[in-house]
């Protein structure tokens, strides 16, 4: 089979063993990988190994080519709906050599085209991602800063009332003690005289100098808003995609897991997985999904009491939530919806049903 691919890829590796191959992945990052072994569920546990194992896995767009024998066909053609491998080809027995090379030659026509577009609209949705970001961040600091500026004028003024009002009623005392017999004593020590000039020459310029420089600073905080606003409207006039919606994966099954959350990624969703109700609820701490879906049967708190666990926070009882189960008996499904599921979905289910389900419930801005 190398002899027979080499005719036409002179770019060609291949690997003896399943470490091996995780570190020539690595290493290569193919934009075609072959998977040839003996049985085909080795097939499916190597790559779900690669997903586990090698961190550029979820970023570096590539096509898989599923070699099965033909009494796997079936399964074969299966996963390659599901969208788990990009196609198939019976090489046991294999009648038609030419077939292996010509399934090469339109993986990577299909990757070509597919490579590009993905990075630039992975990268045009970080970029308007963290534009958005910004005008949040700046905005609110804008915000923050103005009404700051206007209580330290404020209190500023007030300040400058209240000593204003202080020395008149200082003045007001030694006009009084001067028409009761204490004038030649104010008057010879000169108290009057120290008391005007640091009045006129020394607190009334330091207010009207203090109150004009947080008068500037306004004044520059309103012009820089103005002109933030002038350029955040013409570079928000690119019509950048929006970020893709996030969807999180509450199973204790690791085949399942990730096999459904390789099905998600390839429409371009963004992942977050969770082995038990536990963890997604650690997560959903410091994240908020567009979407769960929660496995019924899992250790532990298990699928129902996560989810009314959700439904009594505030903060995540408005997340949509498809409750997954290959339990699809009455009483399973009309516990889930008690607890709050938005809908029910039995394992193993079919692409189409899971996708149609997911978008029904994702915001409209994100479907």
């Amino acid at each position: 089979m190398r002899e027979l691919l080499q005719r036409d890829f002179a770019n060609l590796t291949s690997a003896d063993s399943e470490e091996a191959g995780l570190h020539l992945f690595q290493e290569k990052l193919p934009a075609v990988l072959i998977l040839v072994f003996q049985e085909m569920v080795k097939s499916e546990r190597f790559y779900l190994m690669l997903y586990r194992q090698c961190e550029t896995m979820r970023e570096i767009p590539h096509q898989t080519l599923l070699l099965c024998k033909s009494n796997e066909s079936d399964a074969a053609f299966s996963l390659c709906r599901s969208k788990t491998f990009d196609d198939y080809l019976i090489n046991r027995p294999m009648h038609d050599p030419h077939r292996l090379r010509l399934a090469v030659h339109q993986a990577l026509v299909r990757q070509s085209g597919r490579s590009d577009s993905v990075s630039v609209q992975r990268q045009l949705s970080h970029i308007g991602s963290d534009l958005r970001s910004l005008d949040t961040f700046v905005s609110k600091a804008l915000e923050g800063g103005q009404a700051h500026q206007a209580d330290s004028i404020k209190a500023f003024r007030e300040f400058a009332g209240r000593l204003t009002m202080e020395l008149d009623q200082f003045e007001r005392h030694m006009n009084n003690a001067a028409q009761g017999g204490a004038a030649k004593a104010i008057e010879g020590s000169g108290l009057r005289k120290q008391f005007d000039e640091l009045r006129r020459d020394r607190v009334e310029p330091e207010v009207q100098q203090v109150e004009g420089k947080l008068q500037q600073a306004q004044q520059w905080a309103q012009q820089f808003d103005q002109d933030y606003r002038e350029h955040v409207v013409k570079v928000s006039s690119h019509d950048f995609p929006p970020a893709q919606p996030e969807v999180m994966l509450v199973d204790d099954d690791e085949m399942y897991r990730e096999m459904l959350g390789v099905m998600l990624e390839e429409v371009g969703l963004r992942l977050v997985l969770a082995e038990s109700g536990e963890a997604a609820l650690a997560a959903m701490r410091h994240r908020r999904p567009d979407i769960v879906l929660l496995d019924y049967n899992m250790p532990g708190l298990g699928g129902e009491g996560t989810l009314r666990q959700m439904k009594a926070d505030p903060e995540l009882r408005r997340i949509p939530v498809i409750m997954i189960s290959s339990t699809n008996t009455r009483e399973v499904m009309m516990a889930a919806s008690r607890a709050g599921a938005s809908n029910f979905v039995v394992k193993p289910s079919n692409r189409p049903t899971i996708l149609a389900k997911i978008r029904a419930l994702l915001p409209k801005k994100a479907g």
